[in-house]
């Protein structure tokens, strides 16, 4: 019974081979879909007098199914400076625009400012420290100093 087993593998594999398929497996296995890191980081200033604002929260979103809706994926404050830093590590396959969103959440504490949106686009960016495999690399964009204009202007 061995022997007639051992002729229908050998025939199968035969005919398999003939087809375009391989009993040999080349590369390492990998679970899981391809991801990437994308880091954004800035300084957020009076449009009106250039000075730091503290306080601001930044939201780094990432678009759904293309639609309008977004899920926020890093919350930052602004530090004293007005600096902000933010990182996600997402799957790149979904896309390589994410958004970012700057509100002033303090009121009046700091003065009021207008709402922003700011696209963030990694795809002409370069990825550092990918392993060749699933996972992309590093991508950082500085959008360094970023203007928020006063709600008392309008």
């Amino acid at each position: 019974m061995k022997y007639i087993f051992r002729i229908y593998g050998k025939i199968l594999a035969f005919l398999l081979t003939l087809t375009g398929f391989s009993c040999e497996f080349q590369g390492t296995e990998e679970y899981g879909i391809p991801t990437a890191t994308f880091k954004a980081k800035g300084t957020v200033v009076s449009e009106a007098n250039d000075l730091p604002i503290e306080g601001i929260r930044a939201v780094m979103k990432i678009k759904l199914n293309n639609d309008d809706m977004f899920q926020g994926i890093d919350t930052s404050f602004t530090d004293s400076k007005g600096n902000f830093n933010l990182t996600t590590s997402e799957y790149d396959h979904f896309t390589n625009i994410l958004y970012l969103e700057l509100y002033d959440v303090d009121g009046e504490i700091n003065g009021e400012f207008i709402d922003m949106d700011i696209e963030l686009d990694y795809s002409s960016e370069e990825f550092k420290d990918g392993d060749g495999n699933w996972f992309k690399g590093v991508a950082d964009i500085d959008l360094g100093t970023v203007k928020m204009t006063s709600k008392e202007k309008e």
